[in-house]
């Protein structure tokens, strides 16, 4: 995935012009259309949202002083290409590829120094244990080109090979007798299988290579049982059904059901972690304490600054580093429409160079390492039971609990034996966006704008002063991340569309890839974990996605996967595939009913789980929607009305900052 510069010569395709960025000053920006000169003033947030609807492009034009260098129109684009989707052989060259160009940029050698990456090529290779052994010094010049002129875009590096598919010549005059016997002998009313129509062919290839033979001809090549199988899956499904089953019943199994009923310089080097926060936190509306929360950070190694966090009480894993990485890519100006009491600004954000973490089994799966490396960055581990290699990430943690927690009502101890009478669960008394609210605020008002020790300077001024020499490199297109990090499937074409779970996705661009490729066909889709209400489609000869809507949006829209396996496991049984849906609906509202009645009852239960099942995390927060125990499932009405808080905010000294040099 390529990136982009948010800085002056910028230019963007908007509403069928161009414009290019003139200035960028306190995170406003001011365009100038390409010809005419007329302005176009936007707020980075107000950016973002347009790039996030697709109304604004990132084109590949070039700006200078000097000149504008553009693509040609009709010049074609280069297709999106997922690393999931290749073989993990062509995925381990790209990675391999990746750590010759990192490696050689990490000792300040630069593409053009052909003798010092002749000198460090064999010291990588044995660093990586390379069994290829080290390429040549103009092989490595060769990758790094494709990848910095694609903007750091890793599908550049991806081997011809891998999309290469195997394909037999045949003569035109075999091929013809082929075709014909299909049509003979297959696209025929008494619709026999295959293996019958192949026989039939190679009976007829016989006869006519006799025929041919005296006459003087060359024979015709016989094909294999596959090829002839690949020849009849390769014709336009929706016309052979027509031949073998007519009209009327060609377009009956051809339809689809569209529902039933309804480092060195900022983001050098960026450490990414996992922890349990030592503070017990209550509900928003109902305040019963629903237990630790889980944090994932991501902090920027050279400056110190916070980039972007995520808490929730799921346990750790792709969904919290999702959350979190997509979080450090944006602006966090939403906080700012929230919360307009935080004082100071908090202008860090972007894509990181590296990515460091430890050896968890989430930072080593392979979605994870592709994802960083589809981003246009790079990821490294730190050796097992050092933490002190990512030791950034582990200091802010320590800050954290030093600085933030230590004065809340509901912080918790690490042992038992040093809490004492004192019972976290009932001094209690933060409310879950409260904390958010608080984590905003310590970030900007204290971390960001407190003297390192270390390095003798506020972490915002080195963020500044850093980006002001070397601007932070921002994503194209986030959307693709439900893409990269999604979890991967298979499904069978029918004309229900695709079952997932039980669930059928389908739509008009779907009944065209149905007709295309035909009823049964094998494709490949993903599914994000944080919303059911559609899945991409790989299609499989474009190669592009195609996002797919559920059938049932009442059911599936804001439904997670996590709340989705849960309900298939309190509905039971299901023995129709036209009443799964509904008696998912009726789970869902038993379960609903069941809380609310425990709730009343006052009832002891776990409400760390049900926070879980609630999804009650900071992204919805931040977004103005706050989860709760009440409202279990949120795409469906809350079942206790909301009371006025009574919890206790408690607050943190302000520091007024000091004029700060950003854009």
């Amino acid at each position: 995935m390529s990136t982009f510069l948010l800085i002056p010569g910028l230019v963007i395709a908007y509403q069928e012009h161009e414009f290019e960025l003139v200035t960028v000053i306190n995170q406003q920006l001011e365009f100038e259309e390409i010809y005419s000169r007329d302005k176009l003033n936007l707020t980075e947030s107000d950016f973002y949202i347009e790039i996030r609807s697709k109304n604004i492009r990132i084109t590949d034009s070039k700006s200078s002083p000097k000149q504008l260098l553009t693509n040609a129109v009709d010049e074609p684009q280069e297709p999106f290409i997922n690393l999931n989707d290749i073989s993990e052989k062509h995925q381990g060259i790209v990675h391999r590829k990746i750590k010759y160009i990192s490696e050689c940029i990490k000792v300040g050698i630069s593409r053009g120094q052909r003798k010092y990456i002749d000198h460090e090529r064999h010291r990588i290779a044995k660093l990586i244990n390379d069994p290829l052994g080290a390429p040549g010094a103009s092989t490595i010049q060769g990758w790094w080109i494709a990848w910095e002129e694609s903007h750091k875009d890793s599908s550049r590096l991806v081997s011809g090979h891998a999309l290469k598919r195997r394909h037999t010549f045949i003569d035109l005059e075999s091929e013809n007798f082929i075709q014909d016997q299909i049509d003979t002998k297959y696209a025929v009313l008494t619709r026999p299988k295959v293996g019958t129509a192949y026989k039939a062919y190679r009976t007829s290839l016989a006869i006519e290579n006799i025929s041919r033979e005296k006459l003087g001809k060359p024979s015709l090549r016989q094909i294999a049982y596959r090829t002839f199988y690949n020849r009849i899956k390769a014709l336009p499904q929706d016309e052979l059904a027509i031949a073998r089953k007519g009209k009327q019943a060609a377009r009956i199994e051809m339809r689809m059901i569209k529902g039933h009923l309804p480092a060195e310089y900022p983001l050098d080097s960026v450490e990414i972690d996992h922890s349990p926060m030592n503070l017990y936190v209550i509900d928003d509306k109902v305040f019963l304490p629903l237990g630790r929360p889980w944090l994932t950070a991501i902090k920027d190694r050279y400056s110190g600054v916070l980039l972007g966090f995520s808490i929730s009480f799921q346990p750790t894993g792709l969904d919290s580093i999702l959350s979190c990485i997509q979080h450090s890519l944006e602006p966090h100006t939403k906080a700012y429409e929230l919360w307009p009491d935080i004082v100071n600004p908090w202008p860090c954000y972007g894509l990181g160079n590296y990515y460091v973490s430890d050896r968890g089994r989430d930072f080593l799966s392979p979605k994870y390492l592709n994802a960083i490396t589809s981003l246009g960055a790079n990821y490294e581990h730190c050796e097992k039971r050092t933490p002190w290699l990512k030791g950034s990430i582990e200091r802010f943690f320590g800050t954290l609990e030093s600085t933030f927690f230590d004065a809340l009502p509901g912080k918790t101890f690490p042992h038992l034996s040093k809490r004492g009478d004192y019972n976290p669960k009932k001094h209690a008394v933060i409310r879950f966006s409260n904390l958010i609210y608080l984590i905003y605020k310590w970030a900007a008002d204290y971390h960001n704008v407190t003297e390192n020790s270390r390095k003798r300077a506020r972490p915002i001024d080195l963020w500044n002063e850093g980006i002001a020499i070397v601007p932070p490199p921002m994503i194209r297109s986030l959307d693709k991340l439900d893409i990269i990090l999604g979890d991967e499937n298979m499904g069978s074409l029918s004309h229900e569309g695709i079952r997932f779970k039980r669930l059928n996705y389908a739509d008009e661009q779907l009944h065209d890839l149905l007709k295309e490729i035909g009823t049964g066909s094998k494709v490949k889709f993903y599914v994000s974990r944080r919303d059911l209400r559609s899945i991409y489609v790989l299609h499989p000869n474009s190669k592009e996605y195609l996002e797919v809507p559920c059938t049932r949006q009442d059911y599936a829209n804001g439904l997670t996967l996590f709340q989705h396996s849960y309900i298939q496991k309190e509905a039971g049984k299901i023995s129709s595939q036209n009443e799964a849906v509904d008696t998912y609906l009726a789970a869902q509202e038993r379960i609903i009913n069941e809380t609310r009645e425990s709730l009343e009852a006052n009832k002891s239960t776990n409400y760390s789980k049900a926070a879980q099942l609630s999804d009650v995390n900071s992204t919805a927060v931040i977004n103005g929607n706050p989860n709760s125990i009440t409202n279990t499932f949120k795409n469906r009405v809350a079942i206790v009305k909301n009371n006025s808080s009574s919890a206790q905010i408690i607050q943190i000294p302000t520091y007024q900052r000091k004029k700060l040099k950003w854009g």
